[in-house]
């Protein structure tokens, strides 16, 4: 996440940064995930696991716009919040 890119794997046992996963969770055999960024700033971001048929790269590309309307969402939010603390 630290590139502001994707991350998208159909196995993760075989990615190098990959962890693993905490005590008790379930396998992950798939992973996709993408950030919510306004003005190439980082304000949320979202994983999706364990696709049945795996994810693509074409995934990517279908869920942009509702990363981009996140982003939009919390980035308002987080301005209405800093106005309300104010008055």
């Amino acid at each position: 996440m630290t590139s502001k890119a994707p991350v998208l794997t159909n196995a993760p046992e075989s990615v190098p940064r990959s962890r693993g996963v905490p005590f008790g969770h379930g396998k992950i055999k798939s992973h996709i995930g993408l950030l919510f960024l306004v003005d190439n700033e980082l304000v949320g971001a979202v994983a999706l696991a364990n696709r049945s048929t795996g994810y693509q790269y074409t995934d990517i590309d279908l869920l942009g716009p509702l990363c981009q309307l996140g982003g939009l969402l919390i980035s308002d939010r987080r301005g209405l919040t800093q106005k309300h603390r104010m008055y």
